[in-house]
């Protein structure tokens, strides 16, 4: 007769069990962190052995609410607070939901304490890039200057770190207005090219509203640049944004921009301008992979009577982009950007007259493979490649970017 060592077989499986439950609230997690969330629902509810963890069934409310699924959503929130019942966020999250579906009598029964937190987000990374001064190569500007030199493109390794702190608050009497205010710091430090070392410092604050409709928000931002070894711009913008539920899983996004520039050194205040952009795009899955794609156009025109060239423009750009799963925390992302520009300036040069204006015609691909180690943290590998066609030859140039990336959050 066989003997078994029971220990060993109930210890394997409790660990399988554990593992089980693990994988199926990561897959969850994933599909949400993705904006795939017909899939975050749909690995939610075949998740029947971690029926209890309440982290799921606020993933599979978030995930209905941006779908529009509000009876889902109200019901999967509903859910979470029978095994947490002190949530503040699925509390407030629900009252809205009440108020917004004319069941007062229940958002009564809810009270809430309208507190702050702050959310953090950082991104250290180390790359390479082929073409940091975007530079068309030193023959093709002999060319086109007519002159003898030995410009060729700088390629530098380089550290990159991206921080950023966000804050939201809606109000208690009325919970379908919010606010939202952010810091963000940005800083690449360059090892063989420090004149293109870049520092960004960025303010955003808006209000904002909000049903099951549609969302609707009006941010303020400034920034400060720091390039060129100085303090080289500000600027600041006004973009309201509007998204709307159109079906279940497809979204609408309208916005529109008003930007101004101004250059900090007296030598720079040429080139000074204002900007006014509009842009449409929509959001829905393609046999559950997420997908979305924008289009805008935008009139930049110098501010200044006595301005550098190539300031007022006009561009157009077209983005694209699809994520697709990989694996259960694997993730690729795929992003392409066209862009159109038409100058008010001509190609002339002192030697050279014309009255050709300048045209420009970019095209910008990345490719990104994110790893989620777990719902805090994520490793990414990005490859970015660029190629910029134009009638006037110092605007033409190609580059390759590579990037090794950790993010997290606190």
């Amino acid at each position: 007769m066989k003997k078994y060592n029971y220990k060993l077989v109930l210890t394997f499986t409790l660990l399988s069990t554990t593992l089980s439950l693990e994988a199926s609230y990561n897959n969850v997690y994933n599909a949400y962190q993705h904006n795939n969330y017909a899939q975050a629902i749909t690995e939610a509810k075949n998740s029947f052995s971690e029926y209890t963890n309440p982290k799921l069934h606020l993933l599979w409310a978030k995930s209905a609410e941006k779908l529009g699924y509000t009876t889902e959503a109200m019901a999967a929130y509903e859910r979470v607070l029978m095994f947490n019942p002190s949530n503040i966020e699925v509390k407030k999250a629900l009252k809205t939901i009440y108020i917004n579906t004319d069941r007062l009598e229940l958002s009564n029964t809810i009270l809430v304490q309208q507190d702050i937190k702050i959310k953090w987000h950082t991104h250290i990374s180390m790359g390479y890039d082929s073409n940091i001064d975007i530079n068309p190569g030193g023959s093709a500007l002999d060319e086109y200057y007519n002159v003898t030199s030995d410009i060729n493109p700088i390629s530098t390794a380089f550290v990159r770190f991206n921080g950023n702190a966000s804050t939201q608050y809606s109000f208690e009497n009325r919970p379908k207005w919010f606010t939202k205010g952010s810091i963000n710091l940005y800083n690449q430090t360059n090892f063989s090219a420090s004149k293109y070392d870049l520092t960004k410092i960025s303010l955003a604050g808006g209000i904002g509203y909000r049903n099951n409709q549609y969302h609707f928000y009006v941010p303020i931002s400034y920034h400060k640049l720091f390039f060129f070894s100085k303090n080289l711009l500000s600027d600041y913008t006004i973009s309201p944004e509007l998204k709307v539920n159109i079906f279940s899983n497809t979204i609408l996004d309208f916005g529109a921009e008003y930007n101004s520039r101004k250059y900090i050194d007296s030598e720079d205040q040429g080139r000074d301008s204002n900007s006014i952009k509009g842009n449409i795009g929509v959001y829905f899955p393609l046999i559950n992979i997420p997908m979305h794609f924008d289009i805008s156009h935008e009139k930049r025109t110098a501010s200044e009577e006595i301005q550098e060239r190539y300031i007022s423009s006009t561009l157009t750009s077209f983005d694209a982009n699809i994520q697709y799963l990989l694996r259960d925390n694997i993730f690729l992302n795929f992003h392409h950007i066209l862009r159109y520009a038409q100058y008010d300036d001509d190609i002339g040069t002192a030697i050279i007259s014309s009255d050709i204006l300048r045209r420009d015609y970019i095209s910008q691909t990345d490719f990104e493979i994110i790893y989620h180690i777990n719902q805090k943290s994520s490793i990414t590998l990005q490859e970015t490649y660029t190629k910029s066609y134009s009638n006037y030859i110092p605007a033409e140039y190609s580059k390759n970017l590579f990037l090794v990336g950790f993010n997290y959050k606190f």
